[in-house]
């Protein structure tokens, strides 16, 4: 038989005799034997699994990195940007552990959205749980779900998670934008139950609704309405498992319910399926809009082909991270650094679902109208580094980023300070948006309606409420009257430089001249005594007694820091700052009592507001020691272990300071496109730009040792200043730098090197 079906094959490939004449000429048995090949392997092609493809640049990424500690990061599945962000919990409220965390050592199950890096209750949408046996669920809470588990048999990888529970029963999941993909394998024998639980919540996030609708036997839909963080939360899922569920039952808070079709407070689904070997594949698909959203969102992953989706998620992670290529002989090294850009694709998230339509808290549903309507912006930290990063390399995204800006200013009436699912957390916070915006337009985005985007910044920086109407009373924001006064007046003032920058690109010669005045507005909080900010109340008296080295957490007058931290707080005048401290010699002597000191000390890490601190001895002609602090830090404050963040990731904030840092430069003013120089960790460094070329920053003996600029040369020119810009960063080419175990105490000291500081706008 096989000699006769390998004899029809050949016949059928040589091509000697078309397919229809070589049919009539074949006998019955002849074509049955084809037709039952056919059909073998269509089975076959159906139940095989795709092989596994190289890991590429995924291979250095470790998402356990930051998940012990302070990191607060989740090793979890998702791709990048991706609405689904699906993963481990172990549903503790302890602070630092509204998620996973590596030193507990229970599951309670796996939700489809998180927050990477900042602990918080919120999100942790869709709870499925897989347990032995049915449990009541009426009674109890999460905590019966727990199974206790062990790293050893734990593995996460991008685009890829897996675990096998104490109990027995193997977890893998993967993800696509909007859809979790997840694959339980249960002993043998065992009765298997999966449990979705729809009133998990975490501190301070409560269920208010949630609704249950069987769709066919394979297929079920529903919601989630929530309110915490985000007044307004909703989420629609729709659920596919790869096989007839035998039973399912449906409870509330208090007992068990009937029916197809249910609405309730808090409902739990607990679904059995055959007992034996196969194991249970799920899809659960999410939209913000409608049932049928998520429903559509599973057409995302065709087959239950699992490995295939991994490779699919693995390439996504590749086309990121390719975007850099980085060559060192220090496998560790770059552990931290692919870890760390693939940490800087969790925010913000594709909100549209694959119908182009979205949940906005203010506006109801709203269609996405073509664009990546963006959301999920921590706004307070990802101005610093993450956005700059971006423009570099995705510059694709930038411009549906802004249209994602103004799309909640003709929503919600303002622009975002925090977005997360069509809400806004801090609305009060709009300003924070002007450095994204600002920056995008000087580096050339300006796909969008310009003058709405301008009319929008305005709105920011004029309204007569809240902070505003103090600011503009008093120059400041008085401590008696404001919270966090001395850092939200830093932002204010740093952000009407943004303004007036925005109004000189524009034209609006008045509104230049105000803004740019009251840019000068932090030197209303600057203490000459101290020679640091301190608060004032709105009487125009400063706060007694003061202690500098106190944190927000003790005073409620700072926030994430305290003043020894936040003097530096206006990047777009250290000039200034540099004048009210005393001049070079002086800013130069409070920098290193804050690095060096034993009795100070108060250089802490984890307060991103002060990571551009290291580069600002550029600012005084003394780059070397912005050197050592640079290699430094990146060398003890980063490792390759699940505590290797110093701090909270910040969605990841701290991450793209690493990747930045180790490329040799850091946006000190984030909407200036001017990066300062540091100590590049590597010998060589490819950033993939959109036109196709490359921009190659290269380290000549780079070692430990070696963390010194010696020289450096910048499309084989000498670079004489300690900066570059980002339009010399789009021509491609190459930045060079001379490394050696010793300062050149005049590289780049003279004051023609020194980064600009509150310059009228640049060609960049």
């Amino acid at each position: 038989m096989r000699l006769q079906l390998t004899t029809i094959l050949r016949e059928l490939s040589s091509g000697r005799m078309g397919i229809s004449l070589y049919f009539r000429s074949m006998n019955d048995n002849q074509v049955l034997l084809l037709l039952l090949f056919v059909v073998v392997s269509f089975l076959s092609c159906g139940t095989s699994e795709t092989d596994p493809i190289d890991p590429g640049w995924t291979y250095y990424v470790d998402p356990m990195i930051g998940t012990a500690g302070n990191g607060q990061t989740f090793p979890g599945v998702a791709v990048p940007f991706g609405a689904v962000q699906l993963g481990p919990d172990n549903g503790k409220e302890e602070q630092g552990n509204f998620g996973y965390r590596y030193e507990d050592s229970v599951i309670v199950g796996f939700s489809h959205t998180h927050f990477n890096g900042r602990g918080m209750g919120e999100l942790h949408d869709l709870l499925l749980s897989p347990q032995l046996g049915s449990l009541d669920l009426s009674q109890g809470d999460h905590d019966s779900y727990a199974v206790s588990f062990s790293h050893a048999n734990e593995e996460a990888r991008a685009g890829h998670y897996q675990v096998l529970l104490d109990n027995g029963i193997k977890v893998e999941l993967s993800a696509t934008s909007h859809t979790g993909l997840h694959r339980y394998t249960f002993p043998e024998d065992a009765e298997k139950h999966l449990v979705l639980d729809l009133g998990y919540e975490i501190e301070p996030d409560k269920t208010r609704a949630s609704g249950f609708r069987k769709e066919s036997d394979h297929l079920f839909s529903g919601y989630r309405f929530s309110s915490g963080w985000a007044e307004d939360q909703r989420i629609f899922f729709a659920v596919e498992f790869s096989q007839k569920p035998e039973s399912y039952a449906v409870y509330d808070s208090t007992h068990a319910l009937s029916g197809d079709s249910l609405d309730a407070k808090r409902l739990r689904m607990d679904w059995g399926f055959k007992r034996g070997s196969e194991p249970v594949m799920v899809k659960v698909g999410v939209s913000t809009a409608d049932r049928q959203g998520a429903i559509a969102a599973l057409g995302e992953i065709e087959s239950w082909d699992f490995q295939l989706v991994v490779n699919e998620a693995v390439q996504s992670w590749n086309n990121y991270l390719g975007l850099i290529e980085v060559k060192s002989d220090d496998e560790s090294a770059l552990r931290n650094f692919y870890t760390a850009l693939y940490h800087t694709a969790f925010a913000p998230v594709v909100y549209e679902d694959v119908h182009n339509r979205y949940h906005s808290a203010k506006a109801g549903i709203v269609a996405a109208d073509s664009i990546h309507r963006y959301d999920h912006f921590p706004l307070w930290y990802s101005h610093r580094s993450i956005h700059p990063l971006l423009t570099i390399v995705k510059p694709g995204m930038i411009n549906d980023v802004i249209r994602s800006f103004l799309a909640h200013y003709e929503e919600h009436g303002h622009l975002p300070g925090w977005m997360l699912q069509g809400n806004d957390l801090s609305p009060e916070s709009s300003h924070l948006t002007l450095p994204v915006m600002l920056d995008a337009y000087m580096k050339g985005f300006r796909d969008y309606d310009v003058e709405l985007a301008y009319q929008a910044m305005k709105q920011s920086m004029t309204r007569d409420t809240g902070i505003l109407a103090y600011y503009d009373e008093y120059g400041f924001l008085p401590a008696d009257l404001a919270a966090q006064s001395v850092m939200k007046t830093m932002e204010l003032a740093y952000s009407d430089w943004c303004m007036s920058q925005m109004a000189f690109l524009l034209g609006h010669e008045d509104d230049y001249q105000f803004f740019l005045s009251r840019a000068k507005s932090f030197e209303n909080v600057f203490d000459p005594e101290s020679r640091l900010v301190r608060p004032r109340n709105s009487d125009g008296r400063w706060v007694t007694p003061f202690d500098p080295d106190l944190a927000d957490d003790s005073t409620g007058l700072f926030a994430s820091g305290n003043a020894w931290q936040k003097s530096w707080g206006v990047p777009h005048d250290i000039a200034r700052i540099k004048e009210l401290q005393g001049g070079n010699e002086a800013f130069v002597q409070i920098l290193d009592s804050i690095f060096e000191d034993p009795g100070m000390g108060m250089h802490d890490h984890a307060v991103v507001s002060s990571q551009h601190m290291p580069y600002l001895y550029n600012y005084a002609g003394i780059p070397w020691k912005t050197q050592e602090r640079i290699r430094h830090m990146t060398e003890t404050l980063y490792s390759d272990q699940p505590a290797g963040l110093s701090g909270v990731e910040g969605f990841g904030q701290m991450s793209s300071w690493l990747v930045m840092s180790a490329m040799g430069f850091y946006p000190v003013n984030p909407a200036e496109g001017i990066y300062v120089l540091g100590s590049p960790m590597f010998e060589r460094v490819e950033i993939h730009l959109e036109d196709g070329q490359s921009f190659i920053i290269r380290g000549h003996y780079i070692t430990e040792e070696n963390k010194y600029v010696q020289s450096a040369t910048l499309h084989e020119e000498p670079l004489t200043r300690s900066y570059i810009r980002h339009f010399e960063i789009l021509q491609g080419g190459e930045l060079h730098f001379e490394m050696g175990p010793l300062p050149n105490y005049l590289h780049w000291s003279d004051s023609l090197a020194y980064p600009p500081s509150m310059s009228l706008p640049i060609d960049i």
